[in-house]
């Protein structure tokens, strides 16, 4: 019993603290990281956008947030199995293919909302415009 009590002191005290393993060895991000949805647009007054461009913006908005809430309810929602590692994997399946269609749904409206953009403005929002 003394052996199997020193065995596992030994192995313990090698093995990594769990906030060594988890600590990140990757330089932080020199600006936030997003995603893009059409409300973004609305917030940047450097577009200069129109009165007919902030309609169209906003209308592509409460599409999104309309659908985006559906979406989110979904992934929200769903419970994954519990077993072996296998099971669990497959039950995550769906999940995965939600927050693929997510994704592809986020940016669909972020491409539909930059099409109301003139050519100067999608200049701007690429980076190139001063």
């Amino acid at each position: 019993m003394l052996l199997f009590v020193t065995i596992i002191v030994a192995v313990g005290l090698t093995q990594p603290r769990n906030d060594e393993r988890l600590a990140s060895r990757l330089p932080a991000p020199t600006q936030p990281l997003w995603k893009p949805e059409p409300g973004r647009l609305l917030a940047q007054p450097q577009l200069a956008l129109t009165s007919s461009q902030q309609a169209a913006i906003q209308n592509v908005e409460s599409k999104w947030e309309s659908e985006k809430a559906g979406l989110l309810s979904a992934m929200a929602g769903f419970t994954p199995k519990q077993g072996r590692s296998d099971q669990i994997k497959e039950s995550l399946v769906g999940y995965s293919e939600l927050s693929r269609t997510y994704d592809e749904t986020r940016e669909r409206y972020w491409e539909t909302a930059c099409r109301v953009l003139d050519k100067t403005q999608r200049a701007h929002l690429a980076g190139g415009g001063k």
